[in-house]
Formats: C-alpha cells, sequence, structure tokens
C-alpha cells in the first residue's frame, strides 16, 4: 500500500524533526540557566572556587552534548507491505561495565543477559554524577515469569555484591512493588514493568533527586536522596534476576 507507506515516511519523519528539536532546546535551556547562574554570581560577587570548578565542568558536559548529537536508532519491524520505522533518542554515553553475579555484559556494554537460576547479579554503569541532570533508557527484551528486576542508583564507593539492592547506599524501585531507600525495602509504588517495556530513569544531581517514568503506563515515581547515605559520585545500578535488559 503506497499510502500506508508514505504515512509511515511521514509519521518517521516528524518524530525525528521533533527529537532533534526537544534536543537543541533542550540544550538551549541549560546554557541560558547556566549564564544566569554566572550573571547573578558575578553581580553578587558571591562565588568561590569550588562554584568556578562546577560550572566549568557544566560548560563541558554542555559542548560534549553540542559535539554529539543525537543518537538515531532505526529498527525495521517485518510487517507486510511497509517497514515500520521507530526512532530512539538517547542523551547519554553510559553504558554497562561491571557485573557481579552471574550475568553477560554484551554489544560494547549496550545489553546485560542473566539466563542462569543462580540468586542476584548487580550491574553498574560506566559513568560517575556530581552534577547536572541524566537520562536514561532501557528497554526489558525478555522477562522470565519469576523475573525480578531493580533499577535506581548506587554510590561508587559501595562494593560491590550480588544483593546490592540492600546495600547502604541503595535507592532505587524494583519489581513487586519494591522501593529501596538506603538499601531498606518498603512496599508503596511499582513500576509495571512487563516484557517488551521501556523505562526512562532520571539522575538528578543538582535537585537530589531520581525518577522512574514506565514509558507504556506514562507512571512516574520520584525519591529525593540522602547524600549521607549515597555520597557522590553516584553510579547508575541494576540488580535482575531472570531477566535480560537492553
Amino acid at each position: 500500500s503506497i499510502d500506508k507507506i508514505h504515512q509511515t515516511s511521514e509519521e518517521a519523519r516528524n518524530k525525528l524533526i521533533k527529537s532533534t528539536i526537544e534536543h537543541t532546546n533542550n540544550i538551549k535551556q541549560k546554557l541560558k540557566n547556566l549564564s544566569d547562574e554566572l550573571r547573578k554570581a558575578h553581580d553578587d560577587n558571591d562565588f568561590i572556587e569550588t562554584d568556578l570548578q562546577e560550572w566549568t565542568q557544566k560548560l563541558e558536559e554542555l559542548k560534549k552534548k553540542l559535539d554529539n548529537p543525537i543518537t538515531v536508532i532505526i529498527q525495521e519491524d517485518l510487517t507486510p507491505l511497509v517497514t515500520n520505522i521507530r526512532i530512539g533518542n538517547e542523551d547519554t554515553s553510559d553504558v554497562f561495565e561491571r557485573v557481579c553475579g552471574n550475568g553477560q555484559i554484551k554489544e560494547n556494554g549496550c545489553l546485560v543477559v542473566k539466563d542462569t537460576l543462580d540468586g542476584h547479579t548487580e550491574i553498574r554503569g560506566r559513568n560517575e554524577y556530581n552534577i547536572g541532570r541524566h537520562e536514561f533508557s532501557f528497554r526489558i527484551e525478555e522477562l522470565a515469569s519469576n523475573g525480578w528486576i531493580f533499577f535506581g542508583i548506587i554510590s561508587k564507593s559501595e562494593s560491590m555484591q550480588t544483593c546490592s539492592y540492600s546495600s547502604p547506599s541503595s535507592w532505587g524501585w524494583a519489581s513487586q512493588n519494591q522501593v529501596f531507600s538506603g538499601g531498606r525495602c518498603s512496599y508503596k509504588q511499582s513500576s509495571d514493568a512487563i516484557q517488551n517495556d521501556t523505562l526512562i530513569l532520571s539522575i538528578d544531581c543538582d535537585q537530589r533527586k531520581i525518577e522512574l517514568k514506565n514509558e507504556r503506563t506514562n507512571f512516574i515515581m520520584q525519591m529525593w536522596i540522602n547524600i549521607n547515605s549515597c555520597p557522590f559520585p553516584w553510579q547508575l545500578h541494576l540488580n535482575l534476576s531472570l531477566i535480560t535488559v537492553n
């Protein structure tokens, strides 16, 4: 169907334009906020050396984002008569780097797989986070009927262990309506994550806050981090049981 092909290509083009505009506007807003902050500090003559270091780091992060445009991911859906193009946009260079337990990191750090029955597996990202806001997109490619998954953060200084979700600096959300605050488990909210879901984890160092959004349900959860139990720098932190996450 020629009309359907035209419609699909037009939708893909519009999504690409929208993603590009959102990415550019996001950087512009961050530059404006930083400019206002610098101007106020100059007018008030109220800044110290650590402020200069923080502003320099923020400028370097924004420069990297300008030098490295958004990544466009094209996936083929082999539906008869038409190819369905999905566009994903990633605003981070982080990847999975370290594993504790029975798990494997594949595809240059973009995929982590756990396919054994033995306990839990801790996974950490490569990067460290002290300032700014950062987003990570995860797609659950396979999830066993009794699978369990944790998304959150942990202090870099925390030693790796298979039951990392109970570490003193572990903060985040898990299956079965579990919420972990400083390693303590409570039952409050649920991401309702199932196989093929996409989850967005946001880390806001400036506000000392993290968020988790389920793209399918549009459900967003937030928690404010106690910096005493989870000191900077923070790292991306997952814990898996019988699942595959991308």
